[in-house]
């Protein structure tokens, strides 16, 4: 058992001297990589500063190869699907409708930096729960600013909603319904010991409600209930009512604008719902175009005036307002189809190891679980995959799984 976990665990990996002789790595020769792996993850609330931290990172772990745990093989299942997704995207800006306003994007190949490096540099729970910990954290500063903006600024009606310290409403809902949900995930394990996380998550959930998001608001509510339906068993219906007697409680005391919002989201004669079926309809004309591997990167924006419906309430747009339908636009259905196979093999290692978990990691299971599906399902209503602070928190725990691969070891006592 012990051999084993020599082998796995990076830091007890041998090398080699100047002199040739062989050595015995400390368990925290590598502690310099992972605070910068930390580090780049929380301080995504300035992308310029976390940008500068992950390039650190990987020239740290490119001096320190040699030290490092390099198991490929145990981390296909994620990595292949991801190269795939990369090698086709490649594709995409090559044979693009203008490949130089296209090659721009190929910068964010360096954003996979995150998915390849975690189980490299996170490698146990303890390290895992250090940074989600830290995640609720910066949950408990990001919805602080979220709300001094809205109470003390003119910040809150529907044109001008609050940001919190980002630079657009869809990238600050987007990461806070991705820390809500590990909040969540975090309470199933240490809800009675750490009482903190209790406030942490109420602020999380009345932040996001006056962002005034409805696409998160969806993406949070189904994640939420499908993690009740698997944890409460029977008792899931009684749950469910508390939940929703609690919910609209919370509705009917939000401001106006947030009532206004929840009763919009079915509604087909609003104008925003009808414009992203407009959109839908333009995306599918631009797979016509371009079905293998789309119209190119940052395409969608210059070409949609060409394919819009004569009624769509928007002559120009950003985005399609849909990760599906934006990668398809963009970089075809191989493109798209590689997606789904990153999504499904993230999916699959979430839930494989939150089954098979121990009481020590599976709460960092579930949020990993928790975080693909709300990001999934929020991608139905909003191209998140694009905001860059949002993608890097997902990859994080995509790899997450791959990161307590040990741990899930000592859990299961294995002594193979």
């Amino acid at each position: 058992m012990l051999r084993r976990l020599q082998h796995l665990t990076p830091g007890r990996i041998d090398a080699a001297d100047s002199d040739g002789s062989p050595r015995k790595l400390s368990l925290t020769d590598d502690r310099v990589g992972f605070g910068l792996f930390a580090g780049h993850v929380l301080t995504i609330f300035g992308l310029a500063l976390s940008n500068g931290l992950m390039g650190l990172m990987m020239l740290w772990t490119g001096w320190r190869r040699r030290s490092l745990s390099w198991r490929w093989t145990d981390r296909t299942v994620l990595f292949v699907p991801a190269l795939v997704y990369l090698v086709f995207y490649v594709g995409s800006i090559a044979s693009s409708l203008d490949p130089l306003h296209s090659l721009d994007e190929l910068r964010d190949i360096l954003t996979f930096g995150t998915l390849f490096l975690a189980p490299v540099l996170v490698y146990d729970a303890v390290r895992a729960r250090l940074i989600c910990n830290g995640l609720v954290g910066l949950g408990i500063v990001v919805s602080a600013v979220g709300l001094a903006q809205f109470y003390f600024t003119d910040y809150g009606e529907l044109h001008r909603r609050i940001v919190g310290p980002f630079s657009h409403v869809q990238t600050y809902s987007g990461i806070l319904l991705i820390l809500l949900l590990v909040t969540v995930a975090r309470l199933t394990r240490d809800g009675r010991r750490s009482l903190w996380l209790w406030p942490a998550l109420a602020l999380l959930i009345w932040t996001l409600l006056l962002t005034l998001t409805r696409g998160a608001w969806v993406a949070a509510v189904l994640a939420l209930a499908g993690f009740g339906l698997v944890r409460a068993g029977r008792r899931f219906p009684a749950y469910a009512l508390v939940a929703a007697i609690l919910l609209a409680i919370m509705v009917a005391s939000a401001p106006r604008q947030a009532a206004e919002r929840v009763s919009s989201i079915v509604d087909l004669q609003d104008s925003s719902n009808y414009d992203r079926l407009c959109m839908a309809e333009a995306a599918l004309f631009m797979v016509q175009e371009s079905p293998l591997f789309g119209i190119g990167p940052e395409m969608v924006e210059d070409r949609y005036p060409i394919y819009r419906h004569p009624t769509a309430p928007r002559v120009q747009i950003p985005h399609l307002h849909n990760t599906y339908l934006q990668r398809a636009a963009e970089q075809g259905l191989l493109g798209l189809g590689a997606y789904f196979w990153l999504t499904l093999a993230a999916l699959y290692l979430a839930w494989n190891g939150y089954r098979r978990a121990g009481p020590e990691t599976s709460d960092l299971h579930l949020a990993a679980l928790l975080v693909v599906v709300g990001f999934s399902i929020a991608g139905l209503f909003e191209d998140n995959w694009r905001d860059t602070e949002v993608r890097r928190l997902l990859l994080f725990f995509m790899a997450l799984p791959l990161c307590l691969h040990t741990s899930s070891q000592v859990d299961r006592g294995d002594t193979a």
